[in-house]
């Protein structure tokens, strides 16, 4: 099942967090999403009789829904992002800290490390959007420097902390740019390859396409041509999973990058300090 369009009339964005059932795909939809590019696996180390095992399986299946509601509480934060700026192409950086402000992203996020706007712009328009986004901050520049087909910019990003990321190209990376696509030609918010995100912004990222408001996105190419870039968020698996497995518990959760393989282990509570993969 996709997920339900934006509607003309929208609530305050700063309501829309918590609120999940109107905002996200049902949990099945998610757990899809999690099973391609995130194995969930369980094991139990004493599963001695049968009332171990029954209680294990109960515990399993209340890990599951905790990471899950993690993950979802991720995509009520970009749905958030999309409904503030979906209609709005020339977005000011006073208008982005005063929504970060009003929505409260470090209070009510504080395991993510970054919220990001991020801008789809084609060679020809590369021009005039360095001009728009210099008469906020003068020395906008896409990182790295040179001519390419098109651009996914990162134009906004909260805390500023990571101001240093602004202006990257995430259409550079291989890891990125499928993402970002898989989003575009789906609409739905899609999950990065394991990456490196610099500055402090974790291992990977989720993805929510925002269109023009005036253009059909029925089949994937109407969604092609109408893509205006996308909210991103960064994070930190191991850090989003902290505390679901208490470090008493006879249980190991593990997370998994696509395939069961150790090199695409990204969360085990048995082993807490896991190296990012490069994405360049």
């Amino acid at each position: 099942m996709e997920e339900a369009p934006l509607k003309a009339t929208r609530p305050d964005p700063a309501a829309m967090i918590g609120r999940s059932r109107y905002l996200l795909a049902p949990v099945v939809a998610l757990a899809v999403v999690i099973a391609l590019s995130a194995g969930l696996w369980w094991r139990d180390q004493t599963l001695a009789d049968e009332a171990q095992r029954r209680d294990f399986d109960h515990r399993s299946s209340a890990i599951q829904s905790e990471v899950f509601s993690r993950l979802a509480r991720l995509r009520d934060l970009l749905w958030a992002v999309r409904a503030e700026f979906s209609n709005n192409s020339d977005i000011s950086q006073r208008q982005w800290r005063q929504f970060i402000e009003r929505i409260e992203v470090s209070r009510r996020f504080p395991g993510i490390g970054g919220v990001g706007l991020m801008t789809y712009v084609r060679a020809d328009d590369l021009p005039g959007f360095l001009a728009t986004r210099r008469r906020d901050v003068p020395d906008f520049a896409v990182v790295p420097p040179g001519d390419r087909a098109d651009y996914m910019i990162l134009s906004f990003i909260a805390p500023d902390a990571r101001s240093k990321a602004l202006g990257h190209d995430g259409g550079i990376s291989p890891q990125r740019r499928a993402a970002m696509e898989e989003a575009r030609d789906t609409g739905r918010a899609t999950f990065s390859a394991k990456v490196m995100v610099p500055y402090g912004g974790g291992d990977m990222l989720i993805y929510l396409p925002i269109y023009a408001p005036d253009l059909p996105i029925t089949t994937r190419e109407e969604r092609i041509a109408a893509i205006r870039g996308w909210a991103s968020i960064a994070f930190s698996m191991a850090t989003l999973m902290e505390g679901i497995v208490k470090a008493e518990e006879p249980t190991d959760l593990e997370i998994y990058d696509g395939a069961i393989a150790p090199e695409n282990l990204m969360v085990d509570t048995d082993a807490h300090s896991l190296a990012p993969a490069d994405d360049e």
